[in-house]
């Protein structure tokens, strides 16, 4: 059994993207994400990292066209604002505020960051990762780093390989052109360790990333039951998928969509009767120093999202993530 370790330089090299771009490191991800068209594209929700930039930078929309930080600084500048917030015992109402928006810039970005992925991945298969799967042998193990599935892709065409194992993880369903239990295929023979998580596994989006000022934490990732995953796995789709506000776009390859990932097929559970949580697209209503919330109307409880461990300094890996591997 060989053991091959992947890091950023490996997807750098694919040159192969129907966009003529290569994969970005966090150096140059928004340079990168101004290169490509969806910068251009409205459905492409950037206005909450708009706002935060002009509210902590004093800078104006327009020059987000030149904005190139480091997409792990910036993010982690954000992550510790948020936390500040939330870590303290008493919070004013403006705070409260703060916290909304700086979750939902935290958010945008994450969604961005998947979105100039599929972006790019989208476009014939990575030739290096089909020389290098040629080498390999039986039960050998990929680990990377990466978030993008151009190797995923490589392993699931050449049939040694399924997401169902091969993965390590155990998910709730897949979706490959529908929504599957179980992809009854042959048990991999090699499998790939996403350390970071990867484009194509998504989850709930009331499930990930939550504002919560009761227990002091900036997230919150909701129970799962035992023996069943909250995770999804998204493989391919010929036809029309539904999605956030019908927002769904055709011309992917496998383990590529456009920014929006299909609804998820089952609600979740675990999110306590009693937990007092606030997450931007949610109404709010104040009791004293309490407040609730409800899902709104713009959030159905099947939007989901894509699970990546962000690009911060201090990645903290859900222990419900650990737990499904």
């Amino acid at each position: 059994m060989d053991v091959y370790i992947l890091g950023a330089g490996a997807s750098k090299s694919y040159n192969k993207s129907k966009t003529g771009v290569r994969m970005p490191l966090a150096k140059d991800f928004f340079k990168t994400y101004n290169s490509l068209k969806i910068s251009e594209d409205l459905n492409v929700v950037v206005t909450h990292v708009l706002s935060y930039l002009k509210e902590y930078r004093k800078m104006d929309y327009i020059d987000f066209m030149n904005f190139n930080e480091d997409i792990e600084a910036f993010l982690t500048e954000i992550n510790e604002k948020l936390y500040s917030l939330v870590s303290k015992e008493n919070i004013s109402y403006d705070e409260k505020e703060s916290a909304l928006y700086l979750d939902g810039a935290y958010n945008q970005l994450i969604f961005l960051f998947e979105g100039v992925l599929n972006e790019i991945q989208n476009g014939e298969k990575c030739p290096y990762y089909t020389k290098l799967l040629e080498k390999s042998h039986k039960d050998d193990v990929f680990i990377t780093f990466n978030w993008d599935t151009l190797l995923d892709r490589v392993l699931w065409e050449s049939k040694l390989w399924s997401p169902e194992d091969g993965y390590g993880i155990t998910f709730a369903a897949f979706y490959n052109n529908e929504w599957q239990d179980t992809l009854d295929l042959d048990k991999s023979k090699v499998k790939l360790l996403k350390l970071h998580g990867s484009t194509n596994w998504i989850i709930p989006y009331f499930g990930y990333n939550f504002v919560n000022l009761q227990k002091h934490r900036d997230f919150v990732y909701y129970k799962q039951e035992k023996d069943k995953s909250f995770m999804y796995c998204y493989i391919d789709s010929i036809n029309k998928y539904k999605t956030y506000k019908d927002r769904y776009k055709s011309g992917y390859a496998p383990f590529s969509y456009y920014y929006y990932p299909p609804d998820i097929p089952l609600l979740p559970n675990g999110i306590e009767e009693n937990e007092k949580i606030i997450t931007y697209g949610m109404n709010m209503s104040f009791s004293g120093t309490k407040f609730y919330t409800k899902i709104s109307s713009g959030i159905d409880k099947t939007t989901s999202m894509p699970l990546i461990i962000p690009p911060v300094k201090n990645k903290d890996c859900p222990e419900s993530i650990m737990q499904s591997r």
